[in-house]
């Protein structure tokens, strides 16, 4: 699954690095409960179960508003997203051989790091 760094601005106008995933055929937003708390994020109830491949469940309680933007423009977006305990494990399953691929050195990536295990 792709995934980014961006920057995710919190209530109080400071900003946390993190990285995202990118799933362009979800039609809901996810944020941890963890990074919400973190970014001091204002919260409203609901409810939503969530139901994944082998009828697995969770439920989001809460949404909230989040506001990121780039590493590397001034391009800033709003979503509304639901909060969940954990989104996923390891993202990638291994480790990819980067020396493998032909990355031309000007370009930015969206994830700089996106050959390392990371949550």
């Amino acid at each position: 699954m792709p995934s980014a760094v961006v920057k995710i601005i919190g209530k109080s106008g400071s900003d946390i690095t993190c990285r995202v995933l990118l799933d362009t055929r979800c039609i809901a937003n996810f944020i941890t409960e963890n990074l919400c708390n973190k970014l001091k994020l204002t919260k409203s109830p609901c409810s939503l179960t969530i139901t994944a491949m082998n009828n697995l469940n969770t439920t989001a309680n809460y949404l909230t508003d989040v506001t990121f933007r780039s590493i590397h423009s001034e391009f800033k977006k709003s979503l509304t997203c639901f909060v969940v305990k954990e989104i996923t494990n390891l993202i990638p399953k291994e480790p990819v051989p980067r020396n493998r691929l032909r990355i031309p050195k000007h370009l930015k990536l969206a994830d700089p790091h996106f050959e390392n295990q990371q949550p």
